[in-house]
């Protein structure tokens, strides 16, 4: 073998490498890319179901918020009535005596 055959072959071996790293860079920023979009990509369906969650969270406190403003007042009329109830039993039962 000759020497200049042996550089040769060293030189498009060594190319050869170059060009399959430079292969592999791309294919790794093209592979990045697409994982970097899947994780912006479910990072938005969370954002979305947080918020969905966020909305029937602030629904179920303001149904929660009124069913005790009734159950508060219902039960500060049944009082109040029991009140205004024993008041005139009372003075009609001094009247009667």
């Amino acid at each position: 073998m000759d020497v200049s055959n042996v550089k040769l072959k060293l030189d498009h071996l060594e190319s050869g490498q170059k060009e399959m790293k430079g292969e592999m860079k791309g294919e790794m920023k093209g592979e990045m890319k697409e994982v970097k979009g899947k994780i912006k990509d479910l990072s938005s369906q969370i954002e979305r179901k947080f918020a969905e969650t966020d909305g029937k969270i602030d629904k179920i406190h303001s149904r929660i918020d009124r069913v005790l403003f009734v159950v508060v007042i219902g039960v500060v009329g049944f009082f109040a009535k029991g009140g205004v109830d024993y008041y005139l039993t009372s003075k009609k039962s001094a009247a009667i005596a």
